[in-house]
């Protein structure tokens, strides 16, 4: 929308004020300004297609680094999958191996604790067998006072 300023600036005198001259003209400040700006608009027109082509460049370019990024990134993640396991395995085989020691430690103290009781059992065995025999002869045999 043109403004009433720029409707009365369109008529500028033709001279000075007096003695009549030539008739004015009225000037046409849009299309002044079109024919003065154009060849820049020309040239800018080409710095924009210029622009346009970076930014596609620039936009392949992007999306061709997010697509590596992605398959790096999944190449990491299979490769901690592939480490996670190789360590999950290995602590498998460290807990194996301290849980058949433990088990050879009891194994052994049990041992331990059996041939000692066979010890005891022995060292014993011999006294209990007297006195059980003792018993049984006792309530078996008949004192001699008795019928």
């Amino acid at each position: 929308m043109v403004s009433l300023r720029d409707t009365l600036h369109r008529f500028r005198p033709a001279a000075a004020p007096g003695a009549p001259g030539r008739r004015g003209v009225p000037a046409d400040r849009v299309a002044e300004r079109e024919s003065e700006l154009a060849p820049l608009f020309a040239v800018l027109a080409e710095t924009e297609q210029a622009v346009e082509e970076i930014r596609q460049r620039a936009a392949a370019q992007a999306e061709q680094l997010r697509c590596d990024a992605q398959r790096r990134a999944e190449a990491v993640v299979a490769d901690a999958g592939v480490r996670a396991e190789a360590l999950r395995a290995d602590a498998a085989v460290r807990v194996r191996a301290s849980a058949d020691q433990e088990r050879d430690q009891a194994a052994q103290s049990a041992a331990t604790v059996r041939e000692q009781l066979d010890r005891r059992a022995d060292a014993r065995l011999p006294g209990l067998v007297a006195r059980a025999t003792a018993l049984a002869r006792a309530e078996l045999d008949p004192p001699s006072g008795r019928p």
